[in-house]
């Protein structure tokens, strides 16, 4: 007899192609057995986000630990970056935005996963248009 045909392994929601219309539209992916569930995720990120807007930094920032424990990475928008809206990602690979209503939205275009696409300013040295004027002479004078 010949060998039997296996199919192959089912692929997770949160690998599959958006439906027409954009991932906007589509439901949230389901969470692996024993991740952070997708209402425990959005709970937290509302109340993440709710601190941020009341400028609780403490609360805000004891929210990411909790959120970093349960396997979720926070990258926030930083002032001046050009990002408008920060990221999270899960050990398991679902991702979304920090701000709702939908928290399970595609990031931007141009956002990596990690680190937002964008790297930090070099630290010391002098700014891209050279020394600031009114600094010491080129050569000495005489």
């Amino acid at each position: 007899a010949p060998p039997p045909v296996l199919a192959p392994p089912p692929i997770p929601p949160w690998e599959q192609a958006a439906p027409p219309g954009g991932a906007a539209t589509a439901p949230a992916p389901a969470a692996p057995e024993g991740a952070i569930s997708n209402e425990d995720l959005v709970a937290l990120l509302k109340q993440r986000e709710a601190a941020r807007a009341s400028r609780d930094w403490y609360m805000s920032d004891q929210l990411r630990t909790t959120l970093e424990s349960r396997g979720v990475t926070v990258i926030d928008a930083r002032r001046g970056s050009g990002m408008t809206v920060g990221s999270w990602t899960t050990t398991d690979g679902r991702s979304g935005v920090t701000t709702g209503p939908d928290y399970f939205a595609s990031p931007p275009a141009g956002m990596a996963a990690q680190g937002g696409g964008m790297a930090p300013p070099p630290y010391g040295g002098p700014p891209a248009g050279g020394p600031p004027a009114g600094g010491p002479p080129a050569s000495g004078g005489g």
